[in-house]
Order: structure tokens, then sequence, then C-alpha cells
């Protein structure tokens, strides 16, 4: 046990940079950094002993997606508030289509992640 949490510590680490820019960065940044993150997820799937399940993978996709989910969430208040009537798009929508993307990207590498492990 102690050997897997190490190794999940190891790999989950090479991700840290992606999850402040999650937490921390803007939504430019955000959106920039997700295809690479999404690589980066990738490489620790295929390269990681312990972290390779489906299951583990998924819990974590969706984490992410969440997070994506509150930050958009929480730029759009923000947005919202500075700019009082004049935002065009219902935040609801955008939220959603932010993860759209992100469940559509996931969805296309799912087959390359599936290709490279086995």
């Amino acid at each position: 046990m102690h050997a897997e949490a190490k190794n999940n510590a190891k790999f989950l680490s090479t991700l840290e940079r992606y999850f402040k820019n999650l937490t921390y960065g803007s939504i430019s940044t955000l959106l920039d950094s997700l295809p690479s993150m999404m690589n980066a997820i990738r490489m620790v799937w295929t390269l990681s002993r312990h972290y390779n399940t489906e299951e583990k993978m998924v819990s974590l996709l969706e984490l992410i997606a969440r997070q994506l989910e509150e930050k958009v969430g929480n730029w759009l208040f923000v947005l919202q508030t500075d700019l009082s009537n004049h935002l065009t798009w219902p935040p609801l929508e955008l939220r959603f289509e932010l993860r759209l993307i992100f469940t559509i990207y996931f969805t296309r590498q799912m087959p390359l992640l599936r290709q490279e492990y086995n």
C-alpha cells in the first residue's frame, strides 16, 4: 500500500501545475492548458503502475470537470457583477459548453489511452 501511495504521489505531482492553473489561473490560462493537461493525464495513465485503471482516471476527470464548472461559474459571476446587465450569454450555458468541450476531448482521448495501455 505504501508503494502504491508513493507511486501515485510521484505521478500526480506531474499534474500539479495544471491543478494550480485550474484553481488559481485565469480562464484563458485554463483553456490554453487543457490540451497539455490531458496529455499529461494520458502519460500518468500509461506509465503509472497503480494509477492506471479506468475507475481511478474517471474519478480524477470528474473532479477536474467539477472544478472547471466551478471556475467558470465564479468567473461568470464576477463578469456579471462587473458588467451589470451587459452579459450576452447565460452563465449556465457557458459552463455547460466548457464541460462539454472537456468531455468531448476526453472521449476522443479514451481510445488512444486504452490502445497505448494495452
